[in-house]
């Protein structure tokens, strides 16, 4: 994703939180959003463990929502990792959310 200093980044569908966690450690702040608030638990957990919660913060919430739950923020960049769009019923609806939480001349990956 180049150089993620001074970048606000979102992580959806971020499963147990380890990527969004990497990411933290090399820019302001990282955001990870996903369904399961076992998972976000487990994140939140994690992010303490590792030092990091102050530059790392899990939101749950169903992907389709992150326009309502995620309203006053936007980011730099805005990334999947791979395998979660198979799992979705309207990848349209997806990517147009999403895309609507991107600062103008951000990046969706």
């Amino acid at each position: 994703m180049g150089d993620l200093s001074g970048a606000r980044v979102l992580h959806s569908q971020f499963h147990f939180g380890l990527d969004t966690l990497s990411v933290a450690r090399q820019t302001d702040h990282a955001v990870g959003l996903d369904f399961s608030e076992h998972a976000v638990a487990n994140a939140r957990k994690l992010a303490e463990r590792a030092g990091l919660a102050d530059r790392a913060s899990f939101v749950h919430a169903n992907v389709y929502d992150a326009g309502t739950v995620l309203e006053a923020e936007s980011f730099d960049i805005i990334y999947a990792s791979s395998g979660v769009t198979g799992r979705l019923p309207d990848l349209q609806g997806w990517a147009s959310t999403l895309c609507a939480l991107l600062k103008p001349g951000g990046r969706f990956y």
